[in-house]
């Protein structure tokens, strides 16, 4: 009976500090476009480069551009703060005689943290109008 009783408190505080990671996070959501057009099935990468200690989160764009930026453990939201943002669809060129096509990125430089030029600021309350506008043209 004492063993049960031990138990199931360990896994009470498993749950609740489990649970408390997860607090604090707020709602993210928005869509993203390349020169005015939706990027469908975009993987979107939003990480904590600019703010020591966020780790961010990622979200890939339904057939409307359309995301929502979930954590690792896949809950929906982030931390409040500064991120960069990579967004790296790639597509397939044409195959020219013969040859394989070759996989080629869509989103230039936004698909590298390194060179793109993209931030999103996530307040306390969240956003769910994050516009990602990529600009190529």
């Amino acid at each position: 009976m004492k063993q049960i009783l031990i138990l199931s408190l360990l896994c009470l505080i498993v749950i609740g500090c489990s649970r408390s990671v997860l607090k604090g996070l707020a709602p993210c959501a928005g869509t993203v476009t390349l020169d005015g057009a939706a990027i469908d099935f975009a993987p979107i990468d939003v990480s904590g480069k600019l703010e020591i200690g966020r780790r961010g989160g990622t979200a890939i764009s339904n057939s409307a551009g359309r995301f929502t930026i979930k954590t690792a453990s896949d809950s929906p939201g982030i931390a409040p703060g500064v991120y960069k943002v990579r967004i790296s669809k790639m597509v397939e060129e044409k195959a020219v005689a013969g040859k394989s096509p070759i996989p080629k990125s869509m989103t230039g430089k936004y698909a590298a943290t390194e060179t793109s030029d993209l931030t999103v600021e996530i307040p306390a309350g969240g956003d769910k109008n994050i516009k990602l506008e990529l600009k190529l043209k």
